[in-house]
């Protein structure tokens, strides 16, 4: 994953990763960090990938979800699940679409609909608007694939991606 580091740039991630005994971990959210931001800036501020629709329902919803929220989140997971197959993954979207009653349980024509929830987890256990129960024990990835949502829809240059 490094290799989609520009390294010139982002030397700082090799430094601060052997640091905290985290190496694989932080150069893997870092470039997949990257990899989400550069899709996020190749979507034009008139795209349709910038449309929303409300994963908590569109009377008096306020929560955004967009196509590049969905496509964000799967490429973090499905990369996670590669490389940490025994890490648990919860993510911003589908934990959405799995865990609460939403009016609009699909929020996007293509939601991952298997999220890595840690192996004591189901969304029958879940915790409040669809958190799964944790295992302590299970290293556990949060992901927010686009992190400012709203301003993402009205392109406004102030969101993230949040690993």
């Amino acid at each position: 994953m490094l290799t989609d580091l520009d390294l010139g740039r982002h030397s700082w991630v090799r430094t601060v990763s052997m640091d905290t005994g985290y190496a694989a971990e932080m150069q893997t959210a870092t470039s997949l960090a990257l990899r989400c931001g550069a899709a996020m800036a190749a979507v034009s501020a008139s795209s349709l990938a910038r449309t929303a629709t409300l994963k908590d329902g569109e009377e008096g919803g306020i929560d955004p979800v967009t196509q590049t929220d969905v496509n964000n989140e799967q490429l973090v997971a499905s990369a996670l699940r590669r490389q940490f197959p025994r890490h648990a993954i919860v993510g911003e979207e589908s934990t959405a679409v799995l865990g609460h009653s939403n009016p609009n349980p699909n929020p996007s024509p293509n939601p991952d609909p298997s999220p890595s929830p840690s192996p004591s987890s189901s969304p029958n256990q879940a915790l409040g608007r669809g958190v799964p129960r944790i295992d302590p024990a299970t290293p556990t990835w949060v992901v927010d694939p686009i992190d400012g949502t709203q301003n993402f829809v009205h392109a406004l240059p102030l969101s993230c991606v949040s690993i």
